[in-house]
């Protein structure tokens, strides 16, 4: 698996902090949930990069929407300080050898690579699992 830019830490930590706040209030959310929630989180948010309208991402789980509206809140938190700012149109922060021409583009990536992690440690059945993963590197 590709490690995520540097770059890219505080927003995916922010994101995985979240998905820990609602572990405790959920029980039985699964690595799976997750994943589900960030690949849905991923297509709405390169929706918005292309400017496509778009509804926000529902599921008839309560978990799970319960985890990405939390998730959008995080990030919404994050536009509203300008978190992010400097990572657009910089030859300094790009996704190859592209720079991000706005938010939603760098929230594209960071979903991918969540996404991509929450199946990596699924599918290892002899280790932990993601939860277990981000609650100790959290920790």
């Amino acid at each position: 698996m590709v490690t995520p830019n540097k770059f890219l830490y505080p927003i995916l930590l922010n994101i995985e902090a979240t998905v820990l706040s609602l572990k405790s209030e959920y029980k039985t959310l699964k690595d799976k949930d997750i994943e589900r929630c960030y690949n849905r989180l991923k297509d709405y948010f390169r929706k918005k990069s292309f400017n496509k309208p778009c509804e926000e991402p529902e599921s008839p789980i309560t978990k799970e929407q319960d985890l990405m509206d939390e998730i959008l809140n995080t990030l919404e938190e994050r536009e509203a300080e300008k978190l992010d700012n400097h990572l657009l149109n910089s030859a300094q922060y790009t996704n190859g050898e592209n720079s991000f021409l706005n938010v939603y583009q760098i929230y594209v990536v960071c979903f991918n690579n969540l996404a991509k992690s929450v199946k990596l440690w699924r599918k290892n059945k002899t280790g932990p699992s993601y939860l277990a993963y981000i609650e100790e590197s959290l920790s």
